[in-house]
């Protein structure tokens, strides 16, 4: 775990609308998958999803935040921790295989006892991080 002075990147912070499946004056939407900005095979970068605008429609507060990952090979992208920081969750990531498109399940339970859904996606290139 990173130091409690430690914050997330701006650059891999992605704000979400709202939790995948949210109705939308009554007509339930496909989940929108967010794109991550891509990493290279050898990094290990920290990724982070800003979730207040939902929080904030009944003023809630993240309690607990877990993540699955697909593909999930030996050597495909792995997850080093995953924490709530400053209100975000943030997730340390680690390897995988260049030229994949990794899906990243996070799932965010709120003090109310809500549970929401958030797809996303993060491509590992060949080269370095630009």
């Amino acid at each position: 775990m990173p130091p409690p002075a430690w914050t997330a990147s701006p650059s891999r912070t992605l704000a979400a609308l709202g939790p995948a499946g949210t109705a939308l004056r009554g007509v339930r939407l496909a989940p929108p998958h967010l794109r991550w900005p891509a990493k290279a095979p050898g990094d290990t970068l920290d990724y982070a999803l800003d979730l207040s605008a939902w929080l904030a429609e009944d003023g809630d507060a993240l309690t607990q935040v877990v993540a699955s990952i697909a593909p999930a090979g030996p050597a495909d992208l792995s997850l080093v921790w995953i924490a709530i920081y400053a209100g975000l969750p943030t997730l340390l990531l680690t390897g995988g295989v260049a030229g994949t498109d990794y899906a990243i399940a996070l799932l965010a339970t709120t003090a109310a006892g809500r549970q929401a859904g958030f797809p996303m996606r993060l491509c590992v290139n060949q080269g370095p991080t630009p």
